[in-house]
């Protein structure tokens, strides 16, 4: 009810001129305060111009509500460095000049969806930002989804624990690479897991020079 009342003007029509009871009078809600004897104009006059006050009130208020709503909608539709506060944004410009790969994922959306890659990920990859956003990170193992280390990263997943592994991923062209992967939780001040963080590394040409190494230990074995 009282929501319902809250922009109707309240006019004090008194019989006597004192400040203290002007002050109260204004300080309690009214809008207005006359002096008896008045004229019956001047009181409708008044009243009337109280009137159009209070709904222009409720027009400016309602114009607030759908402007709040325009910019939540704004704001959500940003890339997620545009929503960090200022003070996160030096760590915003430190992940973007990396030369790793970062990926950051939603741990409360289904399917853990990428809400942010740097420009490391997509000279990586080839894969674009806005190709990958609302993808889980699997897509990059193509139909290669038999290797032992995806069964770590769903058991880290599940417990909200670190891992490190490396996998066999393939870029938009269809190319081979190894990625040496690190992920890690991302938790607020009450420990609940908001996102998780994956920092990663092209090893491919490492992995080359370590497969002639591992046949020539392999013949010292024989």
């Amino acid at each position: 009810m009282q929501d319902k009342t809250t922009d109707v003007p309240i006019i004090f029509l008194r019989d006597f001129d004192e400040l203290s009871d002007k002050i109260k009078a204004f300080e309690i809600g009214g809008t207005d305060y006359i002096i008896k004897p008045c004229q019956q104009e001047e009181l409708l006059v008044r009243i009337e111009t109280q009137l159009k006050v209070s709904l222009k009130l409720k027009e400016v208020k309602k114009e607030n509500k759908n402007l709040v709503k325009k910019l939540k909608i704004i704001e959500n539709s940003q890339p997620v460095h545009q929503q960090m506060p200022l003070e996160s944004h030096l760590l915003y410009q430190a992940i973007a000049a990396t030369n790793n790969s970062i990926v950051i994922t939603d741990a409360n959306a289904s399917d853990y969806p990428i809400i942010y890659v740097n420009p490391g990920f997509e000279i990586m990859t080839g894969y674009s930002l806005q190709e990958v956003t609302g993808k889980n990170c699997r897509f990059l193992q193509g139909s290669d989804d038999q290797q032992p280390e995806l069964e770590q990263i769903r058991d880290c997943l599940q417990k909200g624990e670190s891992c490190h592994v490396t996998l066999r991923n393939y870029r938009k062209d269809g190319s081979l690479f190894w990625n040496e992967m690190s992920l890690s939780p991302i938790k607020d001040e009450s420990g609940n897991i908001l996102y998780y963080l994956g920092v990663q590394t092209d090893v491919t040409d490492k992995k080359k020079l370590m497969k002639p190494n591992k046949d020539i230990k392999h013949l010292y074995r024989k």
